[in-house]
Parts: structure tokens; C-alpha cells; sequence
């Protein structure tokens, strides 16, 4: 995968995983309901797991590399 769709897809899960973070609490705050289809809340839910997974991954991948343990 190249350095720019790798940069897309990172951007694309963490603006999801933030409004996701954001919206949710913030809805219940207002008292209002959650107002995501379920279709909608499934592929925020997916692409915010995938972005953390990701992050995670990566991130004790480069610690591997560098010998960083």
C-alpha cells in the first residue's frame, strides 16, 4: 500500500473514531437520542476499530524495527 492511501485511510478511521468519541457522549449529554442508523453506527464502529488497530500495529512495529522493545 502506498504512503498516501496508507495516509487516507488513517485520516478517513480518525475522523471517525472522533466523532464517533464526540457525537455519542456529547447525544446523551443533550438528552437526545443517538441519532445514527444502524448501518451508519456499524461502519463508523468498523473503520474507527480498524484506525486504532492500525495505529496500534504500526506503532509497536516501528519499536520492533528499531529494536526498541
Amino acid at each position: 500500500m502506498s504512503d498516501s492511501s496508507k495516509e487516507f485511510f488513517t485520516t478517513l478511521g480518525g475522523i471517525c473514531f472522533i466523532h464517533f468519541v464526540i457525537e455519542f457522549p456529547y447525544s446523551l449529554f443533550q438528552g437526545n437520542e443517538f441519532n445514527l442508523s444502524a448501518s451508519r453506527f456499524g461502519l463508523y464502529l468498523i473503520v474507527s476499530f480498524g484506525y486504532v488497530v492500525y495505529e496500534y500495529y504500526y506503532s509497536n512495529s516501528d519499536d520492533i524495527v528499531e529494536g526498541n522493545t
